[in-house]
């Protein structure tokens, strides 16, 4: 937005006038709230998939649902926010970081390990059922 008119004498002693221009066009961008909303989602899901029962044939395939929904797709949604954050920045001198985006995103990260431990908990459960079932016939 401004202009800098300067004189300057090269090797050559011959003078040369130079301008600068810095000019943006736009807004600054901001940090994505994807990440953000998309990982509270996946944590309700799964306390709803959590809170429901089911039938004995669908329970393996709910648990399992649950179990990628917390903590598997919510660490992925940390990093997205993560190297999203981090490219920006490096490539966009007038983007806006938030570091409490990051942050919030790995509390909830910790938090949904809390979420998924019924899920792991049934699948193993399940699993060992089978398999004792399995072993039992053999």
């Amino acid at each position: 937005m401004s202009d800098l008119n300067s004189s300057s004498k090269n090797i050559f002693n011959n003078s040369g006038t130079t301008t600068v221009q810095n000019v943006r066009t736009g807004t600054p961008q901001k940090a994505s709230l994807l990440p953000l909303i998309i990982t509270i989602g996946l944590i309700l899901i799964s306390l709803i998939l959590t809170l429901t029962k089911y039938g004995k044939s669908a329970e393996l395939f709910i648990y399992v649902l649950g179990y990628l929904a917390t903590p598997l797709a919510v660490g992925l949604c940390m990093g997205w926010d993560s190297i999203d954050q981090r490219k920006k920045t490096k490539n966009d001198p007038w983007f806006i970081p938030k570091a409490k985006y990051s942050l919030i995103l790995r509390i909830l990260t910790a938090a949904s390990f809390i979420v998924a431990y019924p899920h792991i908990h049934s699948i193993a459960k399940i699993l060992s059922e089978y398999l004792a079932e399995f072993l039992g016939q053999a």
